[in-house]
């Protein structure tokens, strides 16, 4: 079974609190053709979002600096056509009802294989 290609230079906006885990993504999707931006903190992924929207957004989940419920709603505000995956590390039974609320993908962690690339090229390609 053949994976649906990316979008051409679709904009991905990847929020997590990890700088490693930021530039490995950053790195690793642009590899895809993904035109990607990273952000440590929720205020610069809000004004970035207003300013010029994103296809997709990456969020890694970790409370309390970064809530990926707080971060759903954001982007339904602000880019409500784009694409949700979260990342979390044992994501507790809230965190996935509010993931599916959102239409939002959860993939745990470690992120170890290709699902995250997978899940987004399926989730871009709907």
């Amino acid at each position: 079974m053949s994976l649906p290609q990316a979008q051409p230079d679709a904009r991905v906006l990847v929020i997590d609190q990890d700088a490693a885990v930021r530039q490995a993504l950053s790195f690793s999707l642009a590899m895809d053709g993904y035109r990607v931006e990273t952000f440590a903190a929720t205020p610069e992924l809000s004004s970035r979002l207003r300013d010029d929207g994103a296809e997709a957004v990456i969020v890694g989940h970790a409370a309390p600096a970064i809530r990926a419920p707080l971060v759903f709603d954001l982007v339904r505000d602000l880019a409500p056509a784009a694409v949700m995956v979260v990342t979390a590390t044992h994501p507790s039974a809230e965190l996935r009802r509010g993931a599916e609320a959102a239409g939002a993908w959860l993939i745990e962690k470690p992120l170890l294989d290709d699902t995250l690339r997978d899940t987004l090229r399926t989730a871009l390609g709907r």
